[in-house]
């Protein structure tokens, strides 16, 4: 069975983790931005800590998407294009969110609100995945971020839940590793953000910069 992806298909699982592999091998900056932003993390009171990570996020996906010889398309701003990707992406996390809470009920009731909440919420997350890289490469606003995402996600929805899913369970199996070794919640918070933080920026510019090629 073939993981090149099809004309008609987004990219397959394998791809996109290959191009996320790619930007990191070709821009060694991404690990050490990632590494200051598990250090944020840590030292940070914990909102203040998710939005400085957040917003090193959004700086990854542009070093990504140059490391795989992408250019920028727009004369905006940077820090507007990063206040604008900061507000595209915090409204494709809140899909999340909602779903998330919904797991938090026990008993059947949080069954029923997993299948009724959380998985529209991940489809949601997937199909607005493309967000970030939709204003810090072409300048869109949040609103057309948002609905040039939904366009181009469409047929990667699975391949991209895949490769995110086993980012998200290798972060989390570095993170535990790490800490049962050296017993310090400080190197494997850094260990985990570094393998979730870096593939996650690598996947959005390798899926942002093949979608937009064949749109």
């Amino acid at each position: 069975m073939s993981t090149e992806s099809s004309p008609l298909a987004g990219p397959s699982m394998i791809a996109v983790l290959r191009g996320a592999v790619d930007a990191i091998r070709q821009s060694p900056a991404i690990i050490g931005l990632f590494i200051v932003s598990g250090l944020f993390g840590i030292v940070l009171p914990p909102f203040t800590g998710v939005a400085a990570r957040l917003l090193l996020i959004l700086v990854g996906v542009v070093i990504a998407y140059r490391a795989l010889g992408g250019r920028t398309r727009t004369d905006s701003p940077f820090l507007l294009r990063l206040f604008m990707a900061f507000l595209a992406t915090v409204a494709s996390y809140l899909s999340v969110l909602v779903g998330g809470m919904a797991l938090a009920v026990p008993g059947s009731i949080g069954w029923i609100g997993f299948f009724v909440f959380a998985l529209p919420g991940l489809y949601l997350y997937l199909r607005l995945f493309l967000s970030t890289p939709a204003v810090m490469i072409d300048g869109y606003g949040p609103a057309e971020a948002l609905t040039t995402s939904w366009r181009l996600m469409n047929g990667s929805v699975l391949a991209t839940a895949f490769a995110v899913t086993l980012v998200f369970v290798c972060g989390l199996v570095v993170l535990v590793s790490l800490f049962g070794i050296v017993q310090s919640a400080f190197v494997a918070e850094i260990g985990g953000v570094l393998i979730m933080d870096s593939f996650l920026a690598g996947m959005q510019a390798f899926l942002y910069l093949q979608l937009t090629e064949r749109s």
